[in-house]
């Protein structure tokens, strides 16, 4: 599967044998920036946004889990930890948070020198 984010303010699931979308996750209020599929069975979708928020989903229903509102400028980044137990976001506020995939807790924030835009974020 491929997951895609856009302008529309929608995230989709491609089937890459037949090029259909298999999945439309609905819930955003602005354009879509950033997307990521968790790495133990694809269960889990986060997604970021011109909205200032993180989206987390459960793919096999298309349903929104939770949303996280902690920046002040929109989410440019998103991505999960190995073993998908966390999770973080990158925003144009200059911040990266570490977050816990299961509450939903903000466990750190990591300051960007000069507070610059983030870009862009792996987690490793």
């Amino acid at each position: 599967f491929v997951a895609t984010a856009s302008d529309d303010k929608l995230i989709k699931l491609w089937d890459t044998n037949t090029g259909q979308c298999v999945r439309e996750f609905s819930g955003h209020k602005d354009s879509v920036f950033c997307v990521s599929i968790d790495n133990l069975g694809g269960a889990l979708l986060l997604s970021g946004g011109d909205d200032e928020q993180i989206k987390l989903w459960d793919v096999r229903d298309s349903a929104e889990v939770r949303t996280l509102t902690s920046h002040s400028d929109r989410v440019s980044a998103v991505d999960f930890s190995s073993d998908s137990s966390c999770m973080i976001s990158g925003s144009h506020d200059g911040l990266v948070r570490i977050w816990d995939t299961g509450t939903g807790n903000c466990l750190k924030t990591i300051f960007a020198d000069g507070n610059a835009p983030v870009s862009y974020a792996k987690y490793t």
